[in-house]
């Protein structure tokens, strides 16, 4: 009822995630890198790296150019925003 989600991501060799602002009133991101590498902005996260967005964040430009798994927690309001 409140939009949330648990899912595996995973993310194709050369995929691209642009940057998204997060709604003040939503609610925080979570993901965990399982497998691969992804960068967020100029940051290169490999297995077992954490990232948090914040509620009312601008989430940075995120790429993998090796492909990665992925542990997401959030809402996919980013995608219609």
């Amino acid at each position: 009822s409140r939009g949330r989600l648990a899912a595996l991501v995973r993310m194709a060799p050369g995929s691209l995630l642009h940057t998204h602002p997060h709604s003040e009133d939503g609610e925080a991101e979570e993901c965990l890198v399982l497998e691969g590498e992804l960068t967020v902005g100029d940051v290169v996260m490999k297995p077992g790296d954490y990232q948090r967005a914040a509620p009312g964040s601008l989430h940075r430009e995120q790429r993998s150019e090796t492909g990665a798994l992925l542990y997401f927690t959030g809402t996919l309001d980013f995608l219609v925003s």
